[in-house]
């Protein structure tokens, strides 16, 4: 069954590839066609979009067949063409860094991130900012955190951060998050060197996820007030790294 799969799928591809040609050497052609007279089935389930048969080849909708094999569909107008991918293969506009330092991601901005760890290998994930706490109502949720959480000292106040992540691949089994894979900096450029710890927020963000898993957690930081701080992760990585706005 796998074998005349493959098979059909090769010549199905064939054919697409004749018309798109076709299509993008900008003539039409009438021709006379058979409509519906095969029924297609994938994996023994039947194909219920319409068929065409013309000189002996059998033609069926791209989407319909891609997505019965767990294939993506994907239109890049761009450059008029018809991309197929397995389902998590990132996009080459996936692949763009849009945020930096001076633009960074906002509140409800999801980022894909495309980066290749050291150790964990190469991740495709989802991150995205969707709520920020600081000043009094920061330390309020702290010490409701943990009655020993430090306040903060003069001059400086919390802001906590809930990121939410969904994880489309992975190359290893899972990824590990935590609070420390921040890193802070102030509005002028310069990096805060504090340690900060801070007990029993929950959710908090700190967890491992297998490839399709989705999280929600607390990220913790100790700012100046008044500053207007952005934090960063993956800035090893210039492609692959994400700034995100504080205020």
């Amino acid at each position: 069954m796998k074998k005349e799969i493959r098979g059909f799928v090769s010549g199905f591809l064939v054919c697409l590839m004749v018309m798109s040609f076709t299509f993008a050497g900008g003539f039409a052609k009438t021709i006379k066609v058979m409509f519906n007279s095969v029924n297609i089935t994938v994996n023994d389930v039947k194909v219920k979009s319409d068929n065409i048969v013309y000189n002996g080849t059998t033609y069926v909708p791209l989407r319909s067949i891609s997505e019965m094999l767990n294939k993506e569909v994907i239109w890049e107008a761009s450059i008029n063409t018809v991309k197929i991918k397995d389902k998590g293969t990132p996009t080459s506009q996936q692949n763009k860094n849009t945020t930096s330092r001076t633009s960074p991601a906002t509140i409800n901005q999801t980022v894909t991130v495309v980066n290749a760890d050291w150790y964990y290998g190469k991740q495709n994930y989802d991150i995205t900012l969707l709520e920020l706490v600081s000043g009094d109502a920061a330390l309020k949720m702290v010490k409701e955190a943990n009655q020993f959480n430090d306040a903060p000292k003069d001059g400086k106040e919390y802001v906590l951060a809930k990121f939410k992540i969904k994880v489309n691949s992975l190359e290893k089994d899972t990824i590990r998050i935590n609070n420390s894979m921040f890193e802070l900096f102030s509005a002028t450029g310069t990096k805060y060197s504090d340690f900060v710890s801070v007990a029993g927020l929950k959710p908090a963000w700190q967890t491992e996820l297998f490839q399709g898993a989705e999280f929600e957690g607390w990220a913790y930081f100790l700012v100046d007030k008044g500053d207007t701080p952005v934090a960063v992760i993956n800035r090893s990585n210039e492609s692959a790294a994400v700034w995100f706005k504080l205020r």
